[in-house]
C-alpha cells in the first residue's frame, strides 16, 4: 500500500511518496526497472533476451511470496531516485505484449496483474505478481535449458535443487488433492441427483 492505497490506484502523487523513502527500499516484495528493456532495442536476439530476463523477475517473486515489480522508477542504492515514464501508445496492446512475453513460462502462467500509472507524459507499470500454487515456475529458453529463480531479499537468485525437488513434491501432492477433493464432489453430487430422480 502507498498511502493506504491498493496498487490499482495509485497516482503519480502517490509514486512520489517512494522517493529517497527507505519505507520502500528494494527488498524481498519491491523491485525498481528504470524500463523494459526489450523496448530499447530492435534487435530480435536483444528483444528475446530482455524478455526471457523479465519471465525471470516474474518467475523469482512468483517462486518466493510475490511482490511488484514496478517500471519505470529509476534506483539508486535500492531506493527509488525518480519517476522514469515510459512512453506507451496503446496500453491494451502492451498489456498483451507483456503477457505474451510471460507465456513460455512452465508449468502455467504465474497469477500476475498490472496497473498503467499515468505520470508525466508516460505511464509507471506496476506488475503486480502473487506467490504461486503451482511452483516452481520456470522459465523455458528453449528446448534444452530450463531457468528457476527465486526472490530472496533484494535479488533474483537461482533456485537450489532442494528447493527445486521441494516445490515439485509440493505441487505433485497438491494435485494429487485436487483429484482426489473433485473425485469427492462428483460423487456428491451424483448421489445427490440420484436422489432427485
Amino acid at each position: 500500500l502507498i498511502n493506504e492505497k491498493p496498487y490499482k490506484q495509485w497516482t503519480e502523487e502517490d509514486l512520489r511518496t517512494l522517493l529517497n523513502n527507505d519505507d520502500f527500499r528494494e527488498g524481498q516484495f519491491l523491485d525498481y526497472k528504470r524500463t523494459f528493456n526489450f523496448l530499447e532495442t530492435s534487435d530480435k536476439n536483444q528483444k528475446a533476451k530482455a524478455k526471457s530476463e523479465l519471465r525471470n523477475d516474474v518467475c523469482s517473486f512468483t517462486n518466493a511470496d510475490g511482490g511488484d515489480l514496478i517500471v519505470g522508477i529509476l534506483e539508486k542504492n535500492g531506493l527509488a531516485s525518480n519517476i522514469n515514464p515510459i512512453t506507451i501508445d496503446n496500453i491494451d496492446k502492451f498489456e498483451l505484449e507483456l503477457r505474451n512475453a510471460l507465456l513460455p513460462i512452465q508449468t502455467a502462467t504465474p497469477p500476475v496483474d498490472f496497473a498503467f500509472i499515468h505520470a508525466g507524459n508516460g505511464y509507471v507499470v506496476v506488475i503486480h505478481i502473487e506467490k504461486g500454487m503451482l511452483k516452481p515456475y520456470i522459465t523455458v529458453e528453449d528446448q534444452t535449458t530450463f531457468r528457476f529463480f527465486v526472490r530472496r531479499g533484494n535479488r533474483k537468485e537461482p533456485m537450489s535443487y532442494s528447493e527445486i525437488s521441494n516445490d515439485f513434491l509440493h505441487a505433485a501432492s497438491l494435485a494429487t488433492e485436487i483429484k482426489r477433493f473433485r473425485a469427492e464432489r462428483l460423487s456428491e453430487l451424483m448421489e445427490d441427483n440420484s436422489c432427485m430422480f
